[in-house]
């Protein structure tokens, strides 16, 4: 990375950065004013960004109205076409205003209308219901009352009415009834409150009907289309009345006057008709010419190859990404330029001054270029990744973005994840399966990123697609390793001959002798009763060896980094060595034990030396219990105990040696400083020349481990503080070598629930549901019993859990080995993800 400053005018900013964001090399640092200070650079950029983002709104909220009517929005492979306006912001904000005034006129209308034609229905149902319910209906157990409406409470009613009212006679006439009667529209929602206020009110005295209007009508609080009831209320009384309508009010309903003449109500049935006609009507041509201005700013020709809608939402998104750019850079107001200084890598330096160079063709005025010796800050870390890599480097990533020049796991990730995953998962049908469906997203790859750019992609599916290459890698892993343990979900393939006898039908088997199975388990193994057995040893002694190999690499990775930064007594002396040999001498002298098992035939040292294979748990507890001495039974070579003697002196040493050395050196180094310096210190963290030294001091008195802080300067130095953190440190490794290597076991844990798992789905549901069923087509249900299951639990719980375990051992037990996880990542200054791509 190299640091570099640019000099440019004020005039020439704008367009020099234009050039600058296609070039997208360049990551920017932030030159304001961190003090609460502003500048009048800082100022005019800020209002710039608000405003292109007030723009981007009101762009946003006319795609909305395109796709409330109906109006194809364009995707975003439709390419822009760059405008050649002079003062974007101002320009957009003319063209929007214009298509708004012309909007809000329109809307106006449309909206008014659209009330006065829902206002019209209303009534036009209110005089249909008051024409069809002349008062006779409304006798007492009537039907259609409402919930209030049953037996009980209509005999109630009718006492109430008649104690407080006297006698009244429900079949009088015609004028008599409207005068006691209201009619009015409610929501359906609102329906039973309003219902049960009503009875409580006027205790049980009135009489309510309800009928529901079949198609939904406007609601003009809302403006949204909700189903509603016509009501009436028949009451006596002009206080009832008071309280009816207060209710009404209440709940929003809308309450209507209507003619006593049936003869009136008739005819204003039909003048309302009449009125709806003509709503419409106007209601089509307001559609017609909102649609039409609408269409106008989604597509500008028939052909729909040029959209403005897409020309002026990324021409404010381009200006909104200069000008967030411009807010970050200094100026000088003496000299009217504008001072940029950004990280950009070293071998596109070429490539930044041939930019440049075309800027100032295009500009006519010179941009200043400075690569800067004395940058203020720590380079960015940059890595550069396609299709396949990227998913990898998004697991590391997420865990901390590795320091400048530091290793960096993403590397390796792509080997070793799918790899731990398969281990854990290995199954040859399963990862048939999961290869499938990466191949058919890799096959539908271009259109499903056309969904995914237009954000048409549902979240989980989205996550499972940015991740595709890494299930394919997760599959092949998974039908590699299904190979190995012979597991075809559950079922043992018989691709050689075996290499054990059974005799008589028994279940224990004779192996024959000097002959081994060729490749992965022996498909007999299943048939025995010791299957289980079997396979917890095998995998159980895989995934711990497993761990510790890449655990130990780890280790070899923390050597390299201390190699690269310079720091060789603090770091590779001072925790390199002690923590390799404190690993070596415990669980990898485990390992090696395990490995020259393997390389013994015990069948003939049990025949002719009698000889039994040791326990290797027992072996390692006694190593550590009982220094020096080794149980007959379970000593595996000659000198043994010394050899574990020598051993477990060697990683007790390693202790207090990683505990010690480091901050005892480093406090050596620091007091040489004092002294050269005649006990000042004015080493700057900032100096580029010193950059190595630097690193190799906080990598000296910081842990390799992720999240582990350095001492900063020697005026800031404290060696008590530095012993605390060295013992800290030192003990998370000492513990987190026993805890990290049984954190590898999950390996074997998983992979044997798995292999259960597949195992009683397929016992169960197809041999014993399915073959065993007395029913002809048992089979059929039973099969689709197993694949439901197998699918479901398999295929996608069980890959989750894989992952997540698999993600756990690598950010856990792998990078804590050598990583820090405390850069930041390289973030360039890049218009091309601002422009619409069409995917080739």
């Amino acid at each position: 990375m190299s640091y570099v400053r640019l000099l440019m005018t004020a005039t020439s900013a704008h367009d020099t950065m234009h050039y600058l964001g296609k070039f997208s090399k360049l990551h920017f640092v932030d030159l304001s004013p961190t003090d609460g200070s502003t500048t009048e650079n800082f100022l005019t950029y800020k209002k710039k960004v608000v405003d292109c983002g007030y723009l981007e709104r009101k762009l946003t909220g006319l795609k909305t109205l395109m796709e409330k009517n109906d109006i194809p929005v364009p995707k975003p492979d439709v390419l822009a076409n760059e405008l050649k306006v002079t003062d974007v912001i101002a320009e957009c904000q003319s063209y929007i205003s214009e298509v708004e005034s012309e909007l809000d006129r329109h809307l106006k209308v449309q909206t008014e209308f659209s009330h006065q034609l829902s206002e019209q229905n209303e009534f036009r149902h209110v005089l249909k219901t008051a024409s069809s319910l002349p008062i006779h209906k409304f006798e007492s157990g009537g039907s259609g009352y409402g919930s209030f409406n049953n037996t009980e409470r209509d005999e109630e009613s009718a006492s109430l009415l008649s104690s407080d009212f006297g006698s009244i006679e429900l079949g009088r006439s015609e004028e008599k009834s409207f005068s006691d009667t209201i009619y009015g529209v409610i929501t359906m929602a609102k329906r039973p409150l309003f219902e049960r206020m009503l009875f409580r009110v006027t205790r049980g005295n009135v009489i309510t009907r309800f009928e529901e209007i079949s198609e939904p009508l406007m609601d003009t609080s809302t403006n949204e289309k909700v189903k509603k009831m016509v009501f009436s209320v028949v009451f006596l009384g002009e206080q009832l009345k008071k309280r009816i309508s207060k209710i009404c009010s209440f709940f929003g309903a809308k309450t209507y006057s209507l003619p006593r003449d049936p003869q009136a109500i008739q005819q204003s049935v039909l003048t309302i008709q009449q009125q709806i006609v003509e709503y419409k009507s106007v209601l089509a041509k307001t559609k017609e010419e909102i649609v039409r201005i609408l269409s106008s700013l989604a597509w500008s020709d028939s052909s729909r190859t040029d959209s403005p809608y897409v020309n002026w939402l990324t021409a404010i998104r381009v200006e909104m990404s200069i000008n967030t750019v411009l807010k970050k850079c200094g100026s000088q107001s003496a000299s009217n330029l504008v001072r940029a200084e950004a990280w950009v890598p070293s071998s596109d330096l070429d490539g930044l001054s041939i930019v440049l160079e075309e800027a100032y063709h295009a500009t006519e005025e010179r941009t200043a270029l400075k690569i800067v010796a004395d940058h203020p800050s720590s380079p960015p870390s940059y890595f550069h990744t396609n299709k396949f890599t990227s998913g990898f480097q998004g697991i590391v990533d997420t865990y901390g973005v590795p320091r400048y020049k530091e290793i960096n796991p993403g590397l390796f990730t792509c080997a070793t994840f799918p790899f731990l995953f398969g281990v854990m998962y290995g199954d040859m049908l399963h990862g048939t399966c999961m290869t499938i469906f990466a191949i058919f997203l890799l096959y539908k790859e271009k259109e499903f990123l056309r969904l995914h750019q237009a954000g048409e992609m549902d979240e989980i599916f989205r996550m499972v697609f940015e991740g595709r290459y890494m299930i394919f890698c997760m599959g092949l892993a998974a039908m590699y390793c299904g190979s190995i343990y012979n597991d075809c979900a559950s079922i043992p393939l018989a691709m050689f001959d075996s290499q054990w006898d059974f005799i008589d039908d028994s279940s224990t088997g004779i192996h024959i002798a000097g002959r081994t199975f060729p490749y992965g388990v022996d498909y007999q193994w299943y048939h025995t009763t010791n299957s289980l057995t079997f396979f917890n040893s095998l995998k159980m002694k895989l995934s711990v060896t497993l761990g510790v190999t890449q655990m130990t690499f780890g280790i070899f990775l923390s050597a390299m980094n201390h190699i690269y930064f310079g720091n060789i007594w603090a770091g590779v002396i001072g925790e390199f060595i002690p923590r390799l040999t404190f690993m070596m001498c415990t669980f990898g002298y485990m390992i090696w034990m395990v490995v020259y098992k393997f390389t013994i035939d015990w069948e003939h040292e049990m025949t002719y030396n009698d000889r039994v294979p040791p326990n290797l748990v027992q072996t390692m507890t006694q190593m550590f219990l009982k220094p020096g001495t080794v149980d007959p039974v379970d000593q595996l070579y000659e000198g043994q105990a010394s050899v574990q003697l020598v051993l477990l002196f060697m990683a007790l040493i390693s202790v207090p040696w990683m505990l010690l050395f480091p901050p005892m050196y480093t406090n050596h180094q620091h007091k040489q400083r004092q002294s050269a310096r005649g006990g000042y210190t004015n080493l700057q963290l900032d100096d580029p020349d010193n950059l190595e030294e630097q690193s190799a001091s906080v990598q000296a008195e910081s842990a390799p481990s992720g999240g582990g802080h350095g001492h900063g300067s020697d005026e800031n130095y404290d060696f008590g503080d530095h012993m605390i953190h060295q013992a800290i440190h030192t003990i998370e490794f000492v513990l987190g070598t026993v805890s990290n290597t049984a954190s590898y076991l999950r390996l074997w844990a998983l992979s044997l629930a798995h292999a259960e798992l597949a195992e009683v789905f397929w016992e169960k549901m197809v041999m014993q549901y399915g073959l065993g069923s007395p029913i002809s087509f048992g089979v059929v249900i039973g099969f689709a019993m197993w694949a439901g299951a197998t699918f479901m639990v398999l295929m996608c719980m069980d890959v989750l859990e894989c992952f997540l375990h698999a993600l756990r051992l690598h950010w856990v037990e792998f990078q804590n080995k050598f990583f820090n996880a405390d850069g930041y990542s390289f973030n360039p200054f890049d218009l091309q993800k601002v422009y619409p791509k069409k995917i080739e």
